[in-house]
């Protein structure tokens, strides 16, 4: 127990005040966490209460649920541990911490992986507190933190040459929310050097994910009901933007792409539609942002060395993510979260703490204008305007390309 509490504590820059710190400011956010109900926790509440009724097999069972199984097992958990259901429409807003404590364990291995222990909290702090990370979890409630955190550990694991594990977490990670596989040519191109030239890795790369997908697939009665929520994903907001402020707001009118269903992303749009323009520019930009790790995949694979720096693969997720969101059509105002993940980690190595400010600024006031929980007056003004929003998403896409072709592409 002892060496299990020293390792606890090295984990906050081997000091107990960090460890109190980090506890004291948990369970302020827990007396804090906000109690509001809205359409999506509403949503989970539903489910809650349907996966506890009819039993874990039963999740795809007439619950009319679009989420993968991964949240409807900790939907599960958490109502199975409350000692009055009764009042699950009180409690269930504790749900968020889950996802909350996700981002504070992201924060605290990123600053012990970076080797930052002189103001360990000052730069603690500046990410659990930054609202546009914490805001989308603890606010809004959802679960995208989750899947974000699991696609990092994969990457993370595929850095170190763990290939079958890093593919075990990413199958994971698509249990946990089908975006996840925007990331899976990422880490492709890291395994691909140890597929070529140690071939057994791709047997048991397929064995874990295998694995991974038999245990968390098994207690379901219907496991293929997963397969459909992929496919049904699709398509399933047929809109240019669903309240994303992307690139979309510099071509058509505000009023129309704000109220949904007036435009569809099929309708004729300069010569094709929004649909077929979104996939131009989204495999366009994934392609250049992907250029610089494919160039140095080929320099492995004619070397036989495995080595990636951290900071390629950071950047490389970090434009995935924000190309996703900027130039596909039927984005929501919250699928840029995974991005934030990435810029924190390549703006803290870096120091390039602009880039992580601009994205901050965007993705928050995107997410408050939408969802104006703190009941701010002037969402309706310039600073909350939506191509304002979409113009500082636009910068910090270009400020992330020249990082990458600056430092990454000559040496690849």
């Amino acid at each position: 127990m002892k060496k299990i509490m020293n390792q606890t504590i090295t984990l906050f820059g081997d000091s107990k005040k960090n460890v109190f710190i980090f506890f004291f400011l948990f369970i302020v956010l827990l007396l804090m966490v906000p109690l509001s109900h809205h359409y999506d926790l509403d949503l989970f509440l539903k489910w809650g209460l349907h996966n506890y009724q009819y039993g874990i097999s039963k999740i795809y069972i007439d619950s009319n649920t679009d989420y993968m199984p991964i949240t409807h097992y900790l939907l599960y958990f958490f109502v199975s541990i409350q000692s009055d259901l009764s009042r699950l429409d009180i409690t269930l807003p504790l749900f968020k911490l889950i996802f909350t404590a996700i981002e504070f364990v992201f924060a605290l291995l990123l600053l012990r992986f970076l080797k930052i222990k002189a103001d360990w909290i000052f730069y603690f702090l500046i990410i659990v507190l930054n609202p546009a990370f914490f805001y989308n979890s603890y606010v809004w409630g959802q679960v995208d933190s989750l899947y974000s955190f699991v696609v990092i550990i994969s990457l993370y694991l595929g850095y170190k040459n763990k290939i079958p594990a890093a593919f075990g977490i990413m199958a994971f990670a698509l249990l946990c929310k089908f975006q996840a596989i925007f990331y899976i040519p990422i880490l492709g191109l890291i395994a691909l050097p140890h597929f070529i030239n140690r071939p057994i890795t791709i047997f048991w790369s397929a064995l874990s994910i295998i694995v991974v997908l038999f245990i968390f697939t098994a207690p379901l009665e219907n496991p293929f009901a997963i397969i459909d929520i992929m496919k049904n994903s699709v398509d399933r907001y047929p809109f240019p933007t669903v309240n994303a402020f992307n690139i979309w707001f510099l071509f058509e009118s505000k009023p129309a792409l704000m109220d949904l269903g007036a435009i569809k992303d099929t309708d004729p749009f300069l010569g094709l539609n929004y649909k077929i323009y979104g996939y131009i520019m989204f495999f366009t930009a994934s392609f250049f942002a992907l250029l610089p790790l494919l160039k140095k995949t080929w320099r492995n694979i004619l070397t036989k060395n495995y080595s990636f720096s951290y900071e390629l693969i950071a950047l490389s997720g970090a434009l995935v993510a924000l190309n996703f969101f900027y130039f596909l059509t039927q984005m929501h105002e919250r699928y840029c979260h995974t991005c934030i993940f990435f810029i924190i980690i390549y703006c803290f190595s870096k120091k390039q703490y602009l880039i992580y400010g601009l994205f901050s600024y965007a993705y928050l006031a995107n997410l408050v204008h939408i969802y104006n929980f703190f009941k701010f007056e002037n969402v309706g003004t310039f600073v909350f305007h939506p191509i304002l929003i979409s113009i500082l998403f636009g910068t910090v896409l270009i400020l992330l390309f020249k990082e990458l072709y600056k430092n990454h592409y000559k040496i690849g």
